[in-house]
Parts: C-alpha cells; structure tokens; sequence
C-alpha cells in the first residue's frame, strides 16, 4: 500500500476592521490518529465512504482511493476560509486528492474545491475546479518526511503557506457554490462522477 498519511484541520477566518483577520476557533480538526472524529467538538465527525480504515504509528494511511466523507457544512467555502494539512507522502504515491469540497454530480465548474499533490514535481495544488488557482515554489514535498501545507483564501486572493514559510499565491475567483445537494468536504478521493 502506498502511504499517504495525514491530518487535517479546517479554520474559517473572520474579517475585522477590513484590513486585518483574526482566525477564529477551528470548524473541524480531524488529527486522523486511531479515529475520524472532529476534536472540536463541532460533531463534524468523518466517515470512512470508500476503501478501508487502516492506520499506523504516524496515523491514517490512504493509498489514493480511499475517502472520508464529513457533514462540515460546505457553505463556509463560499468566504474566506483557511485549510491546514500536514502530510507525509511518498514518492511513488497515486496522485489524488488530499481534500476536497464538492458535490456529489461534480459537474460545473462552480462548486469544486481540491487541495492535491502533483506527483510529478511533488508540489501541492489548490484548485478551484480545474483553475490550478495557487501553487507553492516548492517542490518534492512527496519525499516521505513530514510537511505542513495552509492556504489562506480571502477573498478573490489564495496564498499558500509549505511548513510555515509563504510559498506562492493565486488570485482567482472564488466561484464555489454550496447550494448543490450532496455538497461535502472529504479527506482524501473526492466524490466526484463528472
């Protein structure tokens, strides 16, 4: 099997006086460590929707097919909104979704959210449906150590953030739209037919 361990954590960030934002208390935390419950306490509890539960030492491991479906409410997407990750892929990993926010027909071109790696640099991307709408510089992150990986949308503007350090930025409409039934936030493969 090949290893994509992680954890994820989704942050919703509140503007304050226009210019300044201040984060605000996690929507979801998912640490990925034995069990797929939200330790917020938010009951945004995951569920294992394709493949099998399989964990090791340094937590979930996901070989590309295997997807976690969570009743986060996908209508925090269509603000501003941060995601954190911190990964562990290895260089012979499938390419896949690391999260995604979609609906289940996955259809258009409104309503797609993705954060991915791309297996043949090693550099995560974050997409608002085919847009490739941020990169970071880095590349051969999917080199079996662990890495953190943020994207801070505000906005129209995406930044991305590769273990602390700023790593690129992308200024794209943020076109998502929740209003689609089955709309939801996956770690992992993402439920997507079209």
């Amino acid at each position: 099997m090949k290893k994509l361990i992680m954890f994820v954590m989704v942050l919703v960030l509140m503007l304050c006086m226009g210019t300044s934002a201040k984060a605000a208390d996690p929507v979801a935390f998912y640490s990925l460590d034995g069990c797929l419950k939200d330790n917020t306490g938010n009951g945004n509890d995951g569920t294992m929707t394709a493949g099998e539960a399989v964990y090791d030492d340094d937590g979930l491991v996901m070989d590309g097919d295997d997807e976690v479906s969570t009743s986060l409410d996908t209508c925090m997407f269509e603000g501003d909104y941060t995601i954190v990750l911190k990964f562990k892929i290895a260089s012979d990993a499938p390419a896949a979704p690391l999260i995604g926010v979609s609906s289940v027909d996955g259809i258009t071109d409104e309503h797609g959210i993705s954060v991915w790696m791309n297996v043949v640099d090693g550099a995560p991307v974050y997409d608002l449906w085919w847009t490739a709408a941020a990169q970071g510089e880095t590349t051969g992150l999917n080199d079996g150590a662990w890495h953190s990986y943020a994207i801070v949308v505000s906005g129209d503007t995406q930044t991305v953030y590769i273990d602390g350090a700023e790593d690129g930025d992308g200024d794209v409409e943020n076109n998502f739209d929740c209003s689609y039934t089955g709309s939801t936030f996956t770690i992992g493969n993402m439920k997507c037919t079209g």
